[in-house]
């Protein structure tokens, strides 16, 4: 019977342990590389081979929406080049 108890308490330290030693889900995100941030828009990249995943995440944080084809322009910028970016537009508005 003792050894069934120091096998169940060895067992549960080594769980405890585990789950303790275990990568946080809830970690600081890393903040992305953007090539501009307009304030109410960000242009993360025009390379769109680019892993849009954390990106994506990131725009979420930021309460806007991720494009995958959007401007790279100023908001309200009456002439602009015509180049699909990941974008994150819509940013507290």
């Amino acid at each position: 019977m003792m050894k069934f108890l120091w096998v169940l308490v060895g067992s549960l330290m080594l769980i405890v342990m585990g789950l303790y030693l275990m990568p946080s889900k809830t970690s600081a995100p890393v903040t992305p590389y953007m090539d501009f941030d307009f304030g109410s828009k960000i242009v993360y990249t025009t390379d769109l081979q680019t892993p849009k995943e954390a990106l994506i995440e990131h725009c979420d944080l930021r309460g806007g929406v991720f494009n995958e084809c959007g401007s790279i322009c100023e908001p309200d910028v009456f002439t602009c080049a015509s180049v699909c970016a990941y974008t994150c537009e819509g940013i507290g508005g």
